[in-house]
């Protein structure tokens, strides 16, 4: 199967890409590609999650689309947006980017959420992107 994975050169989403490499295609998505080498059943793709049209591009012929992301700061000097607004918008962007292209699973690493009312805004934010992922119908 064909994986699409974000965050592919963060921590986690490294440890996941040596893991899946082995019986899948990956195809690992970043900003900058530069010092990316592709390797066996990887290659290495840019595109920027607030470009609709370039990350449904990538997305072709994907089965499996696995979302890492989170904004936490805005990655544009002069944006004055909210890092919940700008995870809101990247989650977005590629859930609908799936649907178009007919990803049959979104897979979304979000966190441990207590069950109380008293969320930090990086909780909240996770429980918003999370709605976003799960809102075009696909699993």
């Amino acid at each position: 199967s064909r994986i699409l994975l974000t965050g592919a050169s963060g921590y986690i989403g490294g440890h996941l890409k040596d893991q899946l490499k082995t019986d899948h295609d990956i195809i690992a998505i970043s900003r900058n590609i530069n010092n990316k080498e592709n390797e066996k059943n990887v290659t290495w793709k840019a595109a920027d999650l607030f470009d609709l049209k370039e990350i449904t591009e990538v997305m072709e012929g994907i089965d499996t689309a696995i979302y890492l992301v989170h904004s936490m700061m805005p990655n544009a000097k002069l944006t004055q947006a909210n890092f919940e607004d700008m995870d809101a918008l990247l989650a977005d962007n590629f859930a609908r980017a799936a649907k178009k292209q007919g990803v049959k699973h979104i897979i979304f690493m979000s966190g441990l959420i207590p069950n109380n009312n008293d969320l930090s805004a990086h909780l909240r934010s996770r429980l918003e992107c999370e709605k976003i992922l799960g809102s075009y119908g696909i699993p």
